[in-house]
């Protein structure tokens, strides 16, 4: 019958087994016909009192031995060494116990098995230790994601939260004007991916005329995975484009200039600071005093894209006049300014104090240097109290830091 692994073996399996069993059986018959003839030599030789030793020794050896020989006749193998039991492959927490079970060829490759078992004791396991904090890999953003701002927020430090220039951050949201004063708690950022400027697509707007404008290359659009664009393609109205390593001028809000009359109700409720007619006289000295108590700079520093310096102080804080000067502006300003105040000093220098919470003069009054003008406030687009102090050279915007004492 065919050997499915489970009956008994075939004439032929039996042959190969006979003499390797006929080796042993005559092994054994030799270690013990050894042991029977040293153990008489040994007593005829010894003395009457040696032969009570030898006795009482050869008793335990004798069983010993038969125990030996027991073990040579059954064919078991011992157990190896835990080290020589364990590979180094599998050396943690795994041992590996393979067998075959005879049979013919055919099945053969299927009843040979491989288990694996899992070592249970204490000291032979290896677990892996969890790990509660999950590392998120830092990579790129695919799409412009929104922000909201929040109390004691500045331009500055949003930006370097999103790796990105403070420019990229006020160019993509228009309703900053590329004035970070112009942000308040509550408002809605967008945040582009990459360094850069957000395009709008406008009506006749052309991938060649957008990198023009921006000082890029077409290719630099067209390639950035964003904007889903293949070569050829134009950019439909209405889509917002990324434009990688864009730049363009920022506008700087300027003192407005009276309208005409049809406008001029509009105007007013727009400019409720303007001092119509108010003449500047040469007043100032040229030389400039810090405008609050405290000289700390927080908030947004100097830069390209915020050319002033911020005051941190306590609201209602005094502010005082930087220079001699005449009011040319006292009031409420729309553009993120809150409560402004403008000196024109007479020599081509203006000083603007904005977000105040209380203005103390008024329109064409003349004021001396260190004269108390306001209080420091958190008025129109402002994230917490501070003054924002700017000064202008004929149009200009200098750093303040380099006139203050």
């Amino acid at each position: 019958m065919d050997n499915d692994g489970n009956g008994p073996l075939g004439d032929d399996q039996t042959d190969r087994l006979m003499p390797s069993r006929s080796l042993t059986s005559q092994w054994g018959q030799a270690i013990v016909q050894g042991v029977v003839w040293l153990s008489s030599a040994t007593w005829a030789m010894s003395t009457e009192g040696a032969r009570t030793t030898l006795a009482r020794f050869g008793a335990h050896g004798f069983v010993l031995l038969m125990a030996l020989a027991a073990v040579v006749l059954s064919g078991v193998n011992l157990p190896a060494s835990d080290q020589a039991r364990q590979p180094s492959a599998i050396a943690a927490g795994q041992s590996i116990l393979s067998f075959s079970i005879p049979g013919n060829t055919s099945n053969t490759a299927n009843a040979t098995s491989t288990l694996r078992a899992v070592r249970l004791a204490s000291n032979d396991v290896v677990a892996r230790q969890a790990n509660p904090i999950t590392q998120i890999p830092d990579r790129s953003r695919e799409a412009i994601v929104t922000y909201t701002v929040r109390a004691g927020d500045t331009l500055f430090g949003i930006a370097l939260q999103y790796k990105l220039n403070p420019e990229t951050v006020l160019w993509a949201n228009p309703d900053l004007k590329d004035t970070p004063d112009l942000m308040n708690v509550g408002m809605a950022l967008d945040i582009p991916p990459v360094d850069g400027v957000v395009h709008i697509v406008q009506e006749g707007d052309t991938v060649a005329g957008i990198a023009e404008k921006y000082k890029v290359s077409a290719g630099a659009i067209i390639t950035a995975e964003w904007n889903s664009l293949t070569e050829g393609q134009e950019p439909v109205v209405g889509q917002h484009l990324i434009v990688p390593g864009g730049k363009r001028e920022l506008v700087v809000w300027q003192l407005p200039v009276k309208p005409t009359a049809a406008a001029s109700a509009a105007f007013a409720k727009a400019h409720a600071g303007f001092c119509e007619g108010a003449s500047a006289a040469a007043l100032g000295s040229g030389t400039f005093i810090w405008p609050t108590d405290s000289h700390t700079i927080g908030g947004n520093p100097y830069a390209y894209w915020h050319r002033a310096i911020d005051l941190p102080q306590k609201s209602g804080s005094p502010v005082y006049a930087s220079d001699s000067g005449t009011v040319v502006y006292a009031g409420w300003n729309t553009w993120g300014y809150g409560n402004l105040l403008v000196l024109d000093h007479g020599n081509g220098w203006q000083t603007w104090y904005a977000h105040l919470s209380q203005i103390y003069v008024m329109c064409g009054q003349q004021l001396y240097q260190g004269a108390v003008i306001g209080a420091v406030g958190s008025t129109g687009r402002s994230t917490g109290p501070h003054l924002h102090f700017e000064t202008r050279y004929n149009g200009d915007l200098p750093n303040p830091l380099n006139v203050l004492p």
